[in-house]
């Protein structure tokens, strides 16, 4: 049976988070965040110098990567594109209106950038990453289009990350071919997974672009700027969505996840637009 979640104040974690529509809310205490802020001191004096090295990529995912690492192994499975590298950017010169690519990996260095140059907003560039471990975007990654970067493993926007696109959909759902029908686009996954999408960078689309992070677990501490656009945070194993001049048109979560999780803790600006945070079971 499908369950509507609502967003509420979890005490223990210290954050917001999409839940059962009958747990109950609670909001932080003045005594749990002085406890709190207690512990943070604490921690903050006995960890600074063992977290310096760490501090832009949570632990689970932390691996090392060179500063100035691009995607590698680009094989174009659909659609026309040329792809050249320049010192440590990448240019991804689309000349089709859809693209679909596989990568061997699809991580981009503090120093590196990734650019999509395509026709226009409506433009799609979907990525599938073939990687046993998750995406880490620590740099730039430009587009005037619609990027889909789709990584089973996860995918993670550091703090260093700069994101600036026509529209986003980050995913550890996958899309086929097949999946993909007059414009629509349906993502599908394994229920059973704990694989997240995670950002703690800086992600900005064109007006009226949209923002889809879309994982059993679905984690944002940095900063989402939708502008007369929509942001979605959810959490599911199968979603169907559309789009339209770069706009989007459709958005249902047709599968959910029996332990998924969204986690907002940062900033989604949306003025004149919409955010959602959805987990549905």
């Amino acid at each position: 049976m499908n369950k509507i979640y609502k967003v509420i104040w979890n005490a223990q974690l210290g954050c917001w988070q999409a839940v059962s529509e009958l747990a109950k809310n609670h909001r932080p205490s003045q005594s749990t965040v002085t406890d709190q802020n207690k512990t943070m001191g604490i921690v903050e004096k006995v960890s600074a110098l063992i977290l310096f090295g760490l501090a832009l990529l949570p632990l689970s995912v932390q691996a090392a990567i060179s500063n100035i690492e691009l995607p590698t192994g680009a094989q174009i499975n659909s659609g026309s594109a040329t792809i050249s590298q320049n010192g440590h950017t990448l240019n991804i010169n689309q000349s089709s209106q859809t693209l679909s690519t596989n990568w061997n990996s699809f991580n981009i260095g503090q120093n590196a950038t990734v650019n999509f140059n395509q026709n226009n907003a409506s433009s799609v560039a979907i990525n599938h990453v073939l990687d046993s471990n998750a995406s880490q975007i620590m740099g730039r990654l430009n587009a005037n289009g619609q990027v889909f970067l789709l990584n089973p493993n996860g995918v993670v926007f550091s703090k260093t990350a700069q994101v600036n696109v026509g529209g986003l959909v980050a995913s550890t759902l996958a899309l086929t071919d097949h999946d993909i029908q007059n414009g629509q686009f349906t993502l599908k996954g394994d229920a059973n997974s704990h694989a997240s999408i995670e950002n703690y960078g800086t992600i900005q689309t064109l007006k009226g672009g949209t923002v889809a992070l879309i994982a059993p677990n679905v984690k944002n501490t940095g900063s989402i700027t939708t502008p007369n656009g929509t942001t979605h945070l959810t959490s599911a194993s199968q979603v169907t969505l559309a789009l339209q001049d770069g706009s989007l048109t459709q958005y249902q979560v047709d599968q959910g996840v029996l332990k998924g999780l969204v986690d907002n803790g940062g900033a989604i600006l949306a003025d004149n637009g919409a955010v959602y945070l959805t987990a549905k079971a």
